[in-house]
């Protein structure tokens, strides 16, 4: 069953299953929290897995390095020089592992 409860002005939705790792999403308004408990409860009754976020696509370091640089940091001030570290970073051996 899911928890829902409001913490500042959002809504913080837990559900908590034994043969599923705990999952946990936060809303602006309690509807929207209601159902997205309701919808992903349901997909885990059915047997279903929940990698709402990732696309079922499991992600790299290197994945995730590319995502930041092509869709965070070209909007930051400091975005040649982030872009130059990030580069640098991804030629190393381990980012593919």
């Amino acid at each position: 069953m899911a928890n829902i409860r409001k913490r500042s002005k959002k809504w913080n939705v837990q559900i908590r299953r034994f043969d599923h790792p705990p999952l946990s999403k936060t809303f602006i308004s309690k509807s929207d929290a209601i159902q997205w408990a309701t919808r992903t409860e349901a997909l885990l009754d059915r047997g279903g897995s929940v990698l709402l976020d990732f696309k079922d696509k499991l992600l790299t370091l290197g994945d995730l390095l590319r995502m930041y640089r092509d869709e965070v940091v070209v909007h930051k001030r400091s975005a040649s020089y982030e872009t130059i570290m990030i580069n640098a970073f991804l030629r190393q051996n381990m980012v593919e592992l």
